[in-house]
């Protein structure tokens, strides 16, 4: 119901949006824009759904990045959709613009007056399901943290039931949530509590108390909830669905499976980088003959690299070495490596060497933001050293990524450092995003300059 009436309202803003504008040209509403707004309700729709932005959880801050990521992606999808079938031209610039533009400000304003409305709603109606956490570990403060800071969600946890009368409550005091007792007095709580429903959130250390709390609950006339523990589990963008009508967890899954979501990666990557190599064809040409002018060899340095799922291709990046024999392996470079060109220094010092990957992007074999590429015998050396090595290829590598922006670029020589580099990777899988992708890039020629450079 929730996220119909707020679909419905996002919708109607599109409509009333294109409408206004259209009446403000001299040509009034025409079938171009009836057209257009056709165009624009079903592509912000479908947007939304890829995205998830209609659920009842995106609340705050998390729910204002969700309206700037799908106004974002609704906007680049419709003008491809425009200028692809020529029907941009039949449209004024400024009122293309004028929408885009005065779209974002009303959808925000709609997600806020849609919250207020909620929050009122359920405020007024008295709506609160009384309910009962089972478990006072990390798992059960995460669930009640998660229960009574979300104004959607129509429950309130009141109290928390520990293992046994020694259990801490770990930090469910500065919650405002009491631990009401321990297992063995269940029976008494919940006959005297008036509970509606009871979550069992055990920690996984112990999960073999979950059958004899079960089986308590069934004497009960409450709803009984089971919260598994996955998170003491090296994940990897975990999720919870069904499949045959059994339901499954998936622990270990690449974000970028074929889909809607994948589809929007690559997107982005088409149009950004179209984009950019129109506008840095001056660069490459003159950097192009620096290089040559600079030391013999060829303007591009290619390597094999490992990228998704491990399958090796071919990566670009312009030269800034000196030609030197690799048939006995491949050396990382130092900052002070005397292999490196004078040219070549100021490169890398940048990361302008990386650019020519765009060519990468362009054939599907990287994108944008992602783990960066390392050389096929690091990845042999770090895999068999550190835990975990190689999910960081469950998604395409990037010409910058997570690590990039946090400082761990250039030379990783120690486990230590590799360490760090993984971590971000792994952090990136598990949380990507549209809105992250643009937060990357948008924070990349901020962090070019670092002391991790080389």
């Amino acid at each position: 119901m929730v996220q119909w009436v707020q679909w419905i309202a996002h919708a109607s803003v599109n409509g009333f949006l294109v409408a206004f504008f259209a009446r403000e040209t001299v040509a009034g509403f025409t079938d171009d824009f009836r057209l257009l707004a056709v165009i624009l309700v079903m592509t912000f729709s479908a947007v939304c759904g890829f995205i998830g932005f209609h659920r009842r959880f995106v609340v705050g801050r998390l729910g204002l990045w969700r309206v700037t990521e799908v106004w974002v992606v609704t906007c680049l999808m419709v003008a491809a959709i425009l200028f692809s079938t020529g029907t941009v031209r039949r449209f004024d610039p400024l009122i293309l613009g004028g929408i885009a533009l005065f779209g974002y400000a009303a959808h925000m304003i709609c997600f806020w007056v849609f919250r207020l409305s909620a929050r009122f709603w359920q405020r007024s109606l008295s709506i609160n399901i009384s309910s009962l956490v089972v478990g006072t570990g990390s798992l059960g403060t995460r669930l009640v943290q998660s229960i009574n800071r979300n104004d959607y969600i129509p429950m309130r946890v009141v109290g928390t039931v520990a293992l046994d009368s020694n259990c801490a409550s770990s930090g469910l005091d500065s919650l405002g949530v009491p631990v009401v007792g321990h297992v063995e007095q269940l029976d008494r709580i919940i006959e005297q509590g008036g509970f509606d429903r009871v979550y069992i959130a055990l920690d996984a250390k112990d999960i073999a108390h979950l059958r004899p709390i079960q089986k308590l609950l069934l004497a009960h006339q409450v709803d009984v909830i089971w919260v598994p523990d996955i998170f003491d589990l090296d994940l990897l963008n975990p999720s919870v669905r069904e499949l045959g009508g059994l339901p499954v967890i998936s622990l270990s899954e690449s974000p970028l499976i074929s889909g809607p979501k994948a589809f929007l990666k690559s997107a982005m990557d088409v149009f950004i980088t179209v984009a950019a190599l129109v506008c840095l064809l001056p660069l490459f040409l003159v950097i192009g003959v620096l290089i040559k002018l600079g030391s013999p060899g060829p303007v591009f340095y290619r390597q094999v690299r490992h990228g998704w799922d491990g399958s090796p291709f071919r990566i670009w990046k312009f030269r800034t070495m000196y030609l030197h024999d690799e048939s006995h392996g491949i050396e990382q470079a130092k900052s002070d490596d005397e292999r490196i060109t004078p040219i070549g220094r100021i490169l890398r010092k940048t990361s302008i060497d990386e650019l020519p990957q765009l060519f990468n992007v362009l054939d599907g074999s990287m994108s944008l933001v992602g783990p960066r590429p390392h050389a096929v015998e690091h990845n042999h050396k770090f895999s068999a050293r550190l835990n975990a090595y190689m999910a960081r290829h469950r998604v395409k590598p990037g010409i910058t990524g997570w690590a990039q922006i946090n400082g761990y670029r250039g030379e990783t020589d120690t486990d230590e450092k590799m360490l760090k580099r993984l971590d971000c990777d792994l952090h990136y899988i598990n949380r990507w995003s549209l809105k992250l992708d643009l937060f990357i890039l948008f924070l990349t020629p901020f962090r070019l300059f670092n002391e991790n450079a080389r």
